[in-house]
């Protein structure tokens, strides 16, 4: 499995092409919401690690307008229910301070995977709900995270995501620098082969 910086582990359920591109367009462009209770507990059945909750990387408002859903949200909620854990809110996209969310239009499909890296660079903020559960959060006990997305390529969205809540637990008013430690596991249905066919 391909790492990703910042993530303590990855997990796909399929290569993205063939069956894995058909299973995301059928839940991200033609509302196919019946399979995501199975793709959750796919993910869940997937993830070898305690966690303490599940979030996820959020759509563009844009997209969410147009589809009336956050496909992303509705598979962390499903993966969360199998995991027996909460699905929390936790990331934001940073209005107004370029990358992604001033530039992009519709889905990521026409982008190279530069265009990716270069527009995820800013892309994500932390939420005040993940800012007051990591003022209240057991000193000296690690938070692990699943961060959810329907498709990894590059990779750039859910290392944004983490660096994020990175900074976040960082600056944590209720902990020092040193004490406050959050673990990601990034999880996808789908992922882009890196080169020698590792996903």
């Amino acid at each position: 499995m391909t790492s990703i910086r910042g993530y303590m582990d990855t997990v796909a359920l399929f290569s993205y092409g063939g069956v894995g591109r058909d299973v995301v367009a059928a839940i991200k462009f033609a509302n196919h919401r019946d399979a995501v209770g199975v793709l959750g507990a796919m993910l869940a059945g997937a993830i070898d690690r305690r966690l303490d909750l599940v979030t996820w990387i959020p759509a563009h408002r844009a997209n969410r307008r147009t589809r009336g859903y956050d496909q992303g949200a509705l598979l962390a909620k499903a993966t969360a229910r199998s995991l027996g854990v909460p699905a929390v809110r936790l990331l934001r996209r940073s209005v107004g301070q370029g990358g992604m969310v001033r530039r992009h239009r519709g889905a990521p499909s026409g982008q190279t995977g530069a265009d990716r890296v270069a527009r995820a660079d800013i892309a994500f903020l932390a939420t005040p709900t993940f800012d007051r559960l990591l003022a209240t959060w057991p000193a000296g006990r690690p938070l692990c995270i699943a961060v959810v997305d329907d498709v990894r390529t590059t990779g750039a969205s859910l290392r944004a995501a983490g660096r994020a809540m990175t900074r976040s637990a960082f600056g944590c008013r209720g902990a020092g620098a040193g004490s406050m430690v959050v673990e990601l596991v990034a999880a996808t249905v789908a992922a882009t082969p890196a080169p020698g066919g590792r996903v």
